[in-house]
């Protein structure tokens, strides 16, 4: 879920301006899932973060909210990770 920063004032959260407060990344059932989740969160207001990660076994994006707190959306395909 994102706050904005008006519910977030009126419910006495911590603003995070300078630093992020956490990072969570969340873990999806394959690829289109990740690009579902980071697209979601953009249109929410979240801004990317960082180019995409495809090294094949994982893919990943990464956005931050408008709070600056880091999300990173995740799919692993252990099966074809490297041994």
């Amino acid at each position: 879920m994102l706050l904005s920063p008006s519910f977030a004032a009126e419910h006495e959260l911590s603003a995070t301006t300078d630093t992020p407060a956490m990072s969570l990344a969340l873990s999806a059932e394959d690829r289109a899932e990740v690009d579902r989740f980071f697209d979601n969160a953009v249109a929410a207001g979240a801004s990317p973060r960082r180019d995409t990660i495809d090294l094949g076994f994982m893919y990943s994006r990464g956005a931050s909210d408008p709070d600056g707190h880091q999300l990173d959306f995740v799919w692993m395909g252990m099966s074809a990770a490297p041994k």
